[in-house]
């Protein structure tokens, strides 16, 4: 009898902590909150897309705006929150696409999200919805050389056919300072006295959709591998680095391509880390190395809203497979 018991209690046991594991596996945490981001694309005849913040008993259209609220979402976020002011209003001169409106949904566990997904996608105003997973990306090579010799790229003397010419260039042009190029990578270092004087005119006001801020600057961990760390800030100066200033630092400044342009620095990853956990297994990320492509898409939609002429990406796909969440590769 005794044994009946101890093995009635043993299975009991297991039973309770089978399901609290995956209770508490079925969550995203993303700095100091827990949820799912959910991406959904709404048509703009129920939603106007003007607001930064609206509530589902605003959507017009009755089924959709009784699913929300069937699921507890009270409210939904608009993916490009730089296109809002600080009341959260939309913006003059706003570039928007015509395609309709795409929006952030919270939600803490992930069956319901599923589940709510698959119910979003039967709907007539709805064109597309997922869960939004973090892709690890990785910055592309960028030089680091100390001395305009060095930078053979722009003048080579051994192999005059490997550079860009860019001392013929000059001759003719050397870029015009209305002409804003926006440099979408892990932050710039804006205190830099060879990217600018000190006063903010030739690395401009920027924005950071990784942290959502308005502070794009160059604080990443610079020793992680593959971390963007210090990536924005050389791929700045190799655009445009300020020009016959070598008397500072003992003359081993570089020189960029462009002497006259503005650099718009926008910041596109985080700072921290982010662990998104599943049934059965977890997966950690840093910051560093991994982007949304909400955020990045939101980067973009920054700089074309806000006068870049040129936009910068220098950074590739690292791919990982999730569907078993244990294999990968780069």
């Amino acid at each position: 009898m005794k044994r009946i018991i101890y093995l009635s209690l043993t299975l009991i046991s297991l039973l309770f902590c089978a399901i609290y594991f995956y209770a508490t596996q079925s969550s995203i945490k993303h700095k100091a909150d827990e949820y799912l981001k959910i991406i959904v694309n709404l048509d703009t005849a129920i939603i106007s897309g003007n607001t930064y913040v609206t509530h589902a008993s605003n959507i017009k259209q009755e089924k959709i705006r009784a699913l929300l609220l069937r699921f507890n979402v009270k409210e939904i976020k608009a993916v490009y929150r730089n296109r809002y002011n600080e009341k959260g209003n939309l913006k003059p001169s706003i570039i928007t696409e015509s395609s309709g409106t795409w929006q952030q949904i919270n939600i803490n566990d992930y069956s319901k999200a599923a589940e709510l997904i698959t119910l979003l996608k039967k709907e007539k105003y709805v064109s597309n919805a997922y869960i939004e997973q973090p892709l690890p990306f990785k910055p592309c090579i960028a030089p680091n050389d100390a001395k305009y010799q060095n930078q053979w790229h722009l003048n080579s003397i051994s192999s005059p056919m490997a550079d860009i010419r860019a001392e013929q260039a000059w001759d003719i042009n050397k870029g015009r300072s209305d002409v804003i190029i926006a440099v979408c990578d892990g932050g710039v270092d804006y205190t830099h006295p060879d990217l600018d004087p000190g006063d903010r005119s030739r690395v401009i006001a920027g924005y950071d959709s990784g942290d959502d801020d308005n502070d794009p600057i160059d604080d990443l961990i610079y020793n992680t591998e593959g971390s963007f760390g210090g990536h924005g800030t050389h791929v700045a100066g190799i655009i445009g680095a300020i020009t016959n200033n070598g008397s500072l630092n003992n003359g081993e400044n570089v020189a960029g391509v462009m002497w006259n342009c503005k650099i718009m620095p926008v910041k596109m990853v985080g700072t921290g880390r982010l662990t998104i956990t599943y049934p059965f297994g977890s997966y950690n990320w840093d910051f560093s190395t991994t982007a949304f492509p909400s955020d990045v898409a939101d980067a973009i939609d920054y700089a074309v809203n806000n006068g870049a002429r040129v936009i910068n990406l220098s950074y590739g796909r690292k791919y990982i497979y999730l569907d078993n969440y244990s294999k990968s590769y780069e």
